[in-house]
């Protein structure tokens, strides 16, 4: 069985993709462990939906991934008790969508990770292991008829589609509500506002795709993005994007498939200005824009695209170390209640009555969330070590309790067994050339941050291998 996990079924893109992952794959366990949220009704139609209840949160999670082969998690982010809750119950396969432009904490407990973008997959620990999937958009099967400004007698029509909270480089709607872009109006759409003058607010909608294929130009002046998904769902009705000109979207898509704008709002508001006359100039090229991006999308970008790229990677994605094993365990529903206990930030119960395996999780999670006098941090650790040996976040964490204890010898030691396990994670090759310079100095250090660069592909480790080579 395949099961989902999310925090809750609200308005946004990582939602949309996984309405599409559900529809796709009839049948699927859907588990929402704090909010339905307004798309809960959607999911039903298409997935055995179960929401947990606050009481009893994480050993519900374990109860309801007892049966399940395949467990993928979206947008944990950095908190870790999802991954522990499928380690726990035994689940074959964990794989993780990383949906937002960061490198979570829960990378190291998953099997494998799926990122919208290269972009994003150059954030993680292990960046040559996280594969690149573009997350979906449905595109219709012939580019809708549409009729712009310049031949239906009215003002060009921008549109601006957000949730509630998102980081945003400038405020769209006093720009144009104060006639820095010339002429135009305003649709926002997922946030709630007063509709005045050029600026028309329609706040949250289920599918917004009617209203967007209404207009003329996205505008997506968006601070942080990970992949970009609305662009690319204006693309696939006709409207010409225009964008901030963020990572990500100088990686998807160059000068003909986008607008890009400057951060600063007077360079954005004149962009836009140019980007609407350069269209009423040329109908023709208008017409040729849109369609090239309605295939483009289709080709690259569609939602068939995405679902088979899943299904390659749930066939054959690999099984990899686990911190925990519910065999290990005397009680593992129990023990999900006492770990839920703890990610969420409470006291743990007395440690000397837990089983080992169990006493040696609590430890690890509570040295590795800060929850522990510094004092404390490096004894917790080797006694975790002692109980559960060969763990990798365990030896990671030790290592570097280690070396910020002064323990080079000691950090190198459990270092070089947390990479025979993971080779490609770049944090722990960078502790390991640290722990090396410490010991040995700066030749051997050289050596290690070369070893590095060839397991993990470069990066930082690159950086730091040129420094090491100027110092010996």
């Amino acid at each position: 069985m395949l099961a989902r996990i999310y925090p809750r079924l609200t308005q946004g893109g990582a939602e949309t993709e996984i309405l599409h992952l559900l529809q796709a794959w009839p049948g699927t366990r859907m588990i929402v462990t704090h909010d339905a949220g307004t798309r809960a009704d959607q999911a039903r139609v298409w997935s055995d939906l179960r929401l947990l209840a606050p009481a009893d949160r994480w050993r519900q999670l374990c109860e309801e991934l007892e049966e399940v082969h395949t467990a993928h998690l979206h947008c944990i982010n950095h908190h870790l008790g999802f991954a522990l809750m499928a380690q726990i119950a035994g689940v074959s396969r964990i794989m993780q969508t990383v949906h937002n432009a960061m490198a979570p904490a829960s990378e190291a407990l998953v099997d494998h990770q799926i990122v919208p973008s290269h972009a994003v997959a150059s954030l993680q620990d292990e960046a040559i292991l996280s594969a690149v999937v573009p997350s979906g958009v449905h595109v219709p099967k012939r580019l809708i008829p549409f009729n712009p400004w310049h031949r239906a007698h009215r003002r060009p029509r921008l549109v601006e589609i957000r949730r509630p909270g998102k980081e945003m480089a400038f405020e769209l709607d006093e720009l144009v509500a104060s006639g820095a872009v010339g002429e135009v109006e305003l649709w926002v759409i997922g946030v709630e506002g007063r509709s005045c003058g050029r600026v028309r607010y329609f706040g949250e909608i289920k599918d917004p795709s009617r209203l967007l294929s209404r207009c003329d130009v996205l505008v997506h002046a968006s601070a942080t993005e990970s992949y970009g998904r609305t662009p690319r769902e204006a693309m696939a009705s006709g409207v010409i994007p225009a964008v901030t000109a963020l990572p990500a979207f100088l990686e998807a898509f160059d000068e003909q498939d986008v607008a890009f704008l400057p951060m600063d709002p007077y360079g954005a508001a004149q962009a836009l200005r140019d980007l609407v006359a350069r269209l009423a100039d040329s109908p023709e090229d208008h017409a040729s824009w849109r369609l090239r991006n309605h295939t483009r999308v289709a080709t690259l970008g569609s939602v068939p695209v995405m679902v088979e790229a899943h299904k390659r990677w749930y066939s054959w994605a690999p099984i990899r170390d686990r911190l925990i094993r519910p065999e290990e365990l005397s009680d593992p529903l129990a023990t999900a209640s006492r770990i839920g206990r703890i990610v969420d930030g409470q006291a743990p119960e007395p440690l000397g009555d837990l089983d080992p395996a169990e006493q040696a999780l609590s430890l690890w999670l509570l040295a590795h969330e800060g929850r522990l006098p510094i004092a404390q941090i490096l004894p917790a650790l080797e006694k975790a070590n002692t109980l559960l040996p060969e763990r990798f976040v365990v030896l990671r964490d030790l290592g570097a309790a280690r070396l910020e204890a002064g323990d080079a010898q000691g950090a190198l030691a459990v270092l070089e067994q947390a990479l025979k396990t993971r080779p490609a994670s770049r944090i722990t090759h960078m502790l390991h050339v640290q722990a090396t310079f410490a010991a040995s100095g700066p030749k051997l250090a050289l050596v290690a941050a070369e070893e590095g660069v060839l397991a993990t592909g470069g990066g930082e480790l690159w950086q730091v291998g040129e420094k090491l080579r100027a110092a010996a």
